[in-house]
């Protein structure tokens, strides 16, 4: 649940995200959505879990686990990575920062009990503790095109003016904050502890304006950017059908972990069958996730995975069978017609 529940007006309309209580909307939807496109807006994400990882064996334990290379995180840089079946199908994805003598694994909401359970079934008798701080900490975030100009003038003492993606920093109040090693489309958050998360929340507020889960969701799915149980489904996605290499969620220069094989194997032959692509249809009727995408001969070509609608229109992202789209082939939702185009910030070809 939100650490704003008991903070904010009773105006405020609130939603279920994965199950778990937010903001909803703050205003008007096209007005939220608005600054996230031109300016910046900030965003309550302290129902989102966090998992701390602690012990001398700490980054050893998780390096062979996790898809990306532990061994660069330090207190200046993290690093987005994933949690895959040895067969290579996706369990969870998170960024992990380093906090003192601790990793920080920022994560979907509700999944921070599963995720210890399954760290745990590694653990044996490594000099590691796993432990859910979902409780203790709230990250909020701030995110658009101004973002990086909001956040300098908000912590003079951290040099993020030029800061790289996954640059990470620690200000004076001793809030940790990054720079979301995405995708600059993400923005940046913050971590702050849950007693102090309200009036950091109002602080930044008086700066910028919020947007509430709706029209951040509207703003992932237009940017193509794809989220862990929605575009990445547990034990059926493949890491690279949504992107996650461009997204530097994988590093193949690492060495072994859990489910390597599988995603070598799909990345350097270049068998992928399925992509996830951006798709849009002129409705005012709610998409569901999981509603097929049909060919012209009304055989499934895949599933929309996450859909908001704005002005008139449905803007998806889909999880396609890469060969429908190449050849050209008409697709539709629900009896509409849709265009399909893949992510601009993806290299892959559409062959």
């Amino acid at each position: 649940m939100s650490l704003l529940k008991s903070h904010l007006e009773q105006s405020i309309t609130w939603s279920l995200d994965s199950g778990e209580e937010a903001p909803a909307q703050f205003s008007d939807i096209a007005k939220e959505l608005h600054e996230l496109n031109n300016n910046a807006a900030l965003i309550d994400f302290s129902h989102h879990d966090q998992v701390e990882i602690s012990g001398d064996e700490r980054v050893s334990f998780l390096q062979g686990l996790t898809t990306n290379q532990i061994k660069d995180i330090t207190a200046d840089k993290c690093v987005y990575s994933t949690m895959l079946t040895p067969q290579g199908r996706f369990l969870w994805d998170y960024t992990i920062c380093e906090t003192g003598d601790t990793l920080t694994l920022m994560t979907e909401p509700g999944q921070g009990s599963h995720l210890v359970k399954s760290l745990n079934f590694y653990l044996m008798r490594t000099k590691a503790v796993v432990k859910d701080v979902s409780s203790e900490y709230g990250v909020l975030a701030i995110v658009g095109p101004k973002a990086t100009k909001i956040v300098s003038e908000l912590f003079l003492d951290c040099a993020t003016k030029d800061a790289p993606l996954g640059a990470t920093f620690t200000t004076s109040d001793n809030f940790l904050l990054w720079r979301d090693p995405r995708h600059e489309d993400f923005g940046w958050r913050l971590l702050a502890e849950s007693e102090k998360y309200p009036q950091l929340w109002k602080k930044i507020s008086e700066k910028i304006s919020p947007a509430g889960y709706s029209a951040w969701e509207s703003y992932r799915i237009q940017k193509g950017l794809p989220r862990g149980g929605k575009e990445l489904i547990p034990n059926k996605t493949l890491p690279l059908e949504a992107s996650l290499f461009d997204l530097n969620g994988v590093n193949f220069q690492k060495g072994c972990f859990v489910g390597q094989e599988t995603t070598a194997r799909t990345h350097h032959r270049g068998t992928l069958k399925k992509r996830v692509f951006q798709v849009t249809l002129e409705t005012e009727n709610t998409i569901i996730d999981g509603t097929p995408v049909l060919t012209s001969s009304q055989k499934e070509a895949g599933i929309v995975t996450s859909a908001s609608l704005h002005n008139g229109y449905c803007h998806a992202l889909a999880m396609l069978r890469v060969s429908d789209v190449a050849k050209g082939d008409e697709l539709s939702i629900l009896g509409h017609k849709v265009s399909v185009h893949k992510p601009i910030w993806a290299s892959w070809e559409l062959t």
